[in-house]
């Protein structure tokens, strides 16, 4: 039997994202999505292994480049969602609503 892995890929401005850097933690973050297509600033913190400000700043430049989007609406505790990633699950499985 074989497996097929199924990738989204999302373009990303390529001054602001390139992976040259261990420390480039928006391009990071970025890798890690797919795995992880929801995360708290919290749970960011954990998987890049840096402080609560570094993940803030990388969810931030996700959040401009249109990769991530908040899902809570709220001030604190927030979480956010890899936008295209979760339109892929979510295709032809929307349930008709009555009106």
């Amino acid at each position: 039997m074989v497996q097929r892995t199924v990738r989204v890929r999302v373009p990303l401005p390529a001054s602001r994202f390139s992976c040259n850097s261990l420390r480039n933690f928006p391009a990071r973050l970025f890798e890690l999505l797919p795995e992880h297509p929801i995360v708290s600033i919290a749970s960011v913190v954990e998987l890049l292994e840096t402080t609560k400000p570094t993940a803030t700043k990388a969810v931030r430049a996700l959040i401009e480049a249109g990769i991530l989007v908040e899902t809570t609406g709220r001030r604190r505790d927030r979480t956010f969602g890899y936008a295209a990633y979760l339109g892929r699950l979510r295709a032809g499985t929307e349930l008709d609503r009555p009106r």
